[in-house]
C-alpha cells in the first residue's frame, strides 16, 4: 500500500492564525451575507495563546487566594469576550444609528457584548482552523 507522505506546510495553521481571517458577517435572521466584515486572528496565532495563558495565570492566582473553584455563567462568558476582544484587529463597514462604527478594542467589547449573534460568529470563526490554512478563502 503505497501512501503519499502528508505535507505538514500546506497544514500550517499557525501562520495564518497570526495574519488573521476576514470574517463576512451575516444576517441574524437569514443567514445572508452582509457587508460587515471583522478581521480575526485565529486560536493558534501568538496573541491568542498569549492572552489565553494569561487568564490561565490569572485564574491561578485567584484559585491559590481562595477564590471559589467555580466560575458563574457571567464570569465565564466575560472572560470568553475577553480572549475574543483580544484577537479581533479591526472590521469594516459597520455602523451605529447612522455613524460610523469604527475599530477599538473598547468598541470590540461592547460589540460582542450587545450583539451575541456577532460574537457567536466570531467566535466560531476564530476556533475553526480550516479559515487560517494557507490558500483558504479570506486567510
Amino acid at each position: 500500500m503505497g501512501q503519499d507522505n502528508v505535507d505538514l506546510g500546506a497544514l500550517d495553521t499557525r501562520a495564518g492564525a497570526n495574519a488573521g481571517f476576514w470574517l463576512q458577517l451575516r444576517h441574524p435572521g437569514t443567514n445572508a451575507p452582509i457587508a460587515a466584515r471583522l478581521k480575526l486572528l485565529g486560536m493558534d496565532s501568538q496573541r491568542y495563546r498569549e492572552k489565553s495563558n494569561e487568564m490561565m495565570r490569572a485564574r491561578q492566582e485567584e484559585l491559590s487566594r481562595g477564590a471559589a473553584q467555580r466560575l458563574s455563567p457571567e464570569e465565564i462568558e466575560r472572560r470568553n469576550v475577553e480572549l475574543l476582544v483580544a484577537v479581533t484587529v479591526s472590521w469594516e463597514r459597520l455602523s451605529l444609528d447612522g455613524a460610523p462604527y469604527e475599530y477599538a478594542d473598547g468598541k470590540a467589547r461592547e460589540l460582542y457584548a450587545r450583539w451575541p449573534w456577532i460574537y457567536e460568529q466570531a467566535n466560531q470563526a476564530v476556533v475553526d482552523r480550516g479559515n487560517f490554512l494557507p490558500g483558504s478563502a479570506s486567510s
